[in-house]
């Protein structure tokens, strides 16, 4: 069965290829990409992904695919436009797929009409969903909250500030995201929140469930010896506002009397609140200086420690030494740090929001709370750093459900069956 991939991102064994440096996002595609050679070995995969030219490249018997411009469906000229298409024909024409499957939403190639596709059958599997995101894109902040830490510079290079960005997800991307999914035929997803949104945005499209496989060096559980106390560790808690950085920090300024040493890390922060780049600072956003004189005002400067972006190693070391990992987004659907998390065994506290219900049972596997309510969040810390049996048992039973949620054969089962019925049903 050939399969053609349309990816966000170039995945790393395709940049090490190229003879680049592989990122550190989209980290459960490779893995995809490894156990579908080990458990599906008939599956061959052809990968497009976007790139700074047009390139080939096959890597472990996985054919990849550079095009320019692909992922700016929503800024296309005529010209890139058709240049995009052509490519596109021109690659199924030679590959003669048998299946096309989109991952994500985001942006615009799958609003392309069935000319482009050439009648081949296709599945999209949702991700972030924009429709559902964007309402909470401001995380409650508002924009006289934000307007004295305007970077005028980055606004005046740009043109842009994060009530844009808020906008452009509203009125260009949402809409985007609805036209290509009333296109679809089949919806691939994996929690309560993408089926309702697949069934409101594609009611006509059939949703299949497929899980996600996490990165290897996450399916290991931890023994816990080296848990330093009080210690919380939060994924790209700073990245905007939905990601509710700044309910966390005025959590921890709760916390902070009752447990002086308390500390979060948080992982991608340190080049968004105290860049040293140029680059770095024509990226800083208001959120992010809004964050930075927080942290001075709450008197926190000792109590949050800023980490680089992070590979998977570093991640998981930072997971064995948290007593709590938190995912408290205004909504997420299936939040890849939050399983990494359970599957180290590391206790939760979560947002009662968008998927992750689908992901944490509250009081079973795991803590959920109000996401725009930091006091009712420092309270579900306080829980757990004073219950060592409720951290035990609530780790210990998120341990067993996501071991098994993302067991590779199951995911990979999942996807072969989703693959059989998106062709049977062409």
């Amino acid at each position: 069965m050939k399969v053609l991939w349309f990816v966000n991102g170039m995945l790393p064994e395709f940049s090490v290829a190229l003879g680049r440096k592989a990122g550190n996002t989209g980290g459960w595609m490779p893995s995809l990409t490894g156990v579908i050679r080990q458990y599906a070995p008939k599956i061959e995969l052809y990968v497009v992904c976007e790139a700074d030219g047009d390139y080939q490249r096959d890597a472990n018997g996985t054919h990849y695919y550079g095009f320019k411009n692909f992922n700016h469906g929503l800024r296309w000229g005529r010209s890139s436009k058709c240049a995009f298409v052509g490519k596109v024909k021109s690659l199924i024409q030679n590959v003669n797929p048998d299946l096309i499957h989109f991952h994500g939403t985001e942006n615009g190639y799958a609003d392309l009409g069935d000319e482009v596709w050439r009648g081949v059958p296709r599945v999209v599997t949702l991700q972030g969903i924009i429709n559902g995101i964007y309402p909470h894109y401001m995380g409650g902040l508002t924009p006289l909250q934000l307007k004295p830490y305007q970077n005028h510079l980055r606004n005046l290079i740009t043109g842009k500030n994060l009530l844009d960005t808020a906008d452009l997800w509203r009125m260009r991307l949402a809409i985007a995201e609805a036209r290509s999914l009333n296109k679809m035929q089949h919806v691939a997803g994996r929690t309560d929140w993408d089926r309702a949104w697949a069934k409101a945005l594609a009611p006509h499209a059939r949703y299949h469930y497929v899980g996600e496989i996490m990165r290897p060096e996450f399916y290991e559980r931890d023994n816990r010896s080296r848990v330093m106390p009080h210690r919380i560790y939060a994924s790209a808690a700073f990245k905007y506002p939905l990601k509710a950085g700044h309910v966390l920090l005025q959590a921890l300024s709760y916390l902070k009397g009752a447990y002086p040493d308390v500390k979060l890390a948080v992982a991608d922060g340190l080049d968004k609140l105290r860049p040293t780049s140029l680059r770095a600072k024509l990226s800083q956003t208001e959120y992010h200086r809004y964050l930075s004189a927080r942290i001075r005002e709450l008197g926190l400067e000792n109590n949050v420690e800023l980490l680089p972006s992070i590979d998977s190693v570093r991640v998981r070391d930072e997971l064995e030494k948290a007593e709590v990992y938190c995912q408290v987004s205004f909504v997420e659907n299936s939040p890849n740090s939050l399983a990494e998390a359970q599957l180290v065994g590391v206790p939760v506290v979560a947002s009662y929001a968008g998927g992750i219900p689908s992901m944490v049972k509250n009081g079973k596997t795991g803590l959920l709370v109000q996401p725009s309510d930091p006091a009712v969040l420092a309270a579900a810390i306080a829980r757990l750093f004073d219950d060592d049996d409720m951290k035990a048992r609530l780790a210990d039973m998120a341990w067993k459900i996501a071991n098994e949620r993302h067991n590779p054969q199951k995911v990979v089962a999942d996807l072969t069956t989703c693959y059989g019925k998106v062709i049977e049903n062409a």
